[in-house]
């Protein structure tokens, strides 16, 4: 288990808009790169860091959390337990549709595109296409020239 960071901050780097109702709690650091919007009701939960490139676009309802609960010993309530944190990368020019989830030690590659729904548990390859419970690559966009 990894101590906390126990000031929580957001920056945004500008021309940024945060949809209305949306949740941002923990300890950690979030950072907006210039030009990223979320819409409404996301919820953003960082208690090491969440880091979002430029030109980013998350849709309503997405959740991105950098946290789990611990919950190995059976013999220890997990709530008591604490957290485990793993940091999430999400790189420019990514697509995040309505009510995906994004889950800690997760790097989000450039210019990917996260389906409507989808779980990503694992890493997602520059221009690639996921869906899906767990999230697994269904397409693939061409990389710019």
């Amino acid at each position: 288990m990894k101590k906390c960071n126990l000031q929580f901050k957001v920056v945004l780097k500008g021309r940024n808009k945060i949809g209305h109702g949306t949740v941002f709690q923990g300890s950690g650091n979030i950072i907006f790169g210039e030009g990223t919007f979320c819409g409404e009701y996301c919820v953003f939960g960082c208690n090491q860091s969440i880091l979002i490139g430029e030109n980013v676009m998350i849709a309503p309802a997405v959740t991105i959390r950098d946290s789990d609960h611990v919950f190995v010993n059976t013999d220890i309530p997990m709530v008591k337990q604490g957290i485990s944190v793993d940091p999430v990368r999400i790189m420019n020019d990514v697509w995040i549709a309505h009510g995906a989830v994004i889950l800690k030690g997760v790097t989000i590659g450039e210019g990917a595109i996260v389906a409507a729904g989808a779980v990503v548990t694992i890493d997602v390859e520059p221009y690639t296409i996921v869906g899906g419970i767990p999230a697994k690559k269904i397409s693939q966009r061409s990389k710019p020239k």
